[in-house]
């Protein structure tokens, strides 16, 4: 079959999952950066990618357990594996393919595509399936990390001067 030639493959489900990756991925990033602003780094509108390595970096704070920093780190690394399937997904149109007799969609990064011999990935349903298990996992992994409350005045002592 010529490439000119359209193939029909109804590829509804990957579409659905997509969607899915790209919401499991932007849970993701509130997460990171919900975590920055507890830590005192300022909301900022650059790149995911220039976020998580200050995520990474962030120091100890009285809102961030230290205790957590290993468990951050691992995230941060699982995170940047994902970054790039994440803009592929993104940044490529979804073209239509049957392999070994599965619906599936090739993709080409737009940004990649005046290279002599860009990537181009091929994805199943059941691949996106997985990674937006993985990305549900790391977002869940991130919500535990546990944050300090913020540090209060101790409530006055019974019997102290102003106490009723």
């Amino acid at each position: 079959m010529s490439e000119m030639q359209a193939i029909h493959v109804d590829i509804s489900a990957i579409h659905q999952m997509r969607s899915a990756f790209m919401d499991a991925v932007a849970e993701i990033e509130a997460r990171v950066s919900a975590i920055l602003a507890a830590s005192g780094v300022k909301p900022s509108v650059e790149p995911f990618g220039h976020r998580l390595e200050k995520f990474k970096e962030a120091g100890a704070s009285p809102l961030l357990a230290k205790a957590n920093f290993g468990a951050r780190n691992q995230l941060a690394d699982r995170i940047a594996e994902l970054l790039p399937l994440r803009a592929d997904i993104v940044h490529s149109t979804f073209r239509p393919c049957i392999i070994d007799g599965v619906p599936a969609v090739r993709i080409v990064n737009a940004q990649n595509t005046s290279e002599l011999y860009p990537v181009c990935r091929v994805l199943t349903e059941r691949d996106l399936y997985e990674l937006v298990t993985l990305a549900s996992h790391i977002s869940k992994k991130l919500a535990g990390l546990k944050i300090n409350p913020a540090s209060s005045p101790r409530p006055p002592s019974p019997g102290a001067a102003g106490v009723p």
